[in-house]
């Protein structure tokens, strides 16, 4: 949906202005390499983040939004100093469609960046940091019957 939403978006402005847009690019002399790990980076401690706010029943801090949405800034200007901020592929799809051409350069760089640091943070996340009643895994030095437990406590507690 954000794929077609960027196309749409695009071709919207395109006909509004009456002229053809300006899509993003990837210099052919920008270093992909830091590109590439700076999506990875920036779009996995938004996950992170994301998921701390939304998974861990215990957070209960009114900044949640705001700090996400420091993360985001703080992703924005770290990548637009590395040389491409993207963080959400999708949007550079639409006016690169439309373009074509050069547009298309080094796309894979932001398509591959984002989705590696979602999952690489996401797993990081659920395996060492989520509450013992989502972990995806056992915390160490636990056993299944104290994370049982954990999970009956936090439930209880909320009651």
């Amino acid at each position: 949906m954000q794929c077609l939403g960027a196309i749409l978006g695009a071709f919207i402005a395109q006909e509004l202005r009456g002229e053809t847009i300006t899509p993003f690019y990837i210099n052919d002399d920008a270093n992909i390499v830091a590109i590439f790990f700076c999506e990875v980076i920036t779009t996995g401690v938004i996950m992170f983040y994301a998921l701390v706010t939304v998974v861990d029943k215990t957070y209960d801090q009114a900044t949640g939004p705001l700090a996400i949405g420091m993360t985001v800034f703080q992703g924005i200007l770290a990548g637009k100093w590395i040389g491409a901020g993207c963080l959400n592929p999708a949007r550079w799809m639409g006016p690169a469609l439309l373009v074509g051409g050069a547009a298309w350069n080094y796309h894979w760089v932001l398509w591959l960046g984002d989705c590696l640091g979602g999952l690489v943070f996401v797993v990081f996340y659920m395996t060492f940091f989520a509450p013992a009643d989502r972990a995806w895994i056992l915390k160490f030095g636990s056993t299944s019957d104290t994370k049982q437990a954990e999970a009956e406590e936090l439930v209880e507690s909320k009651f």
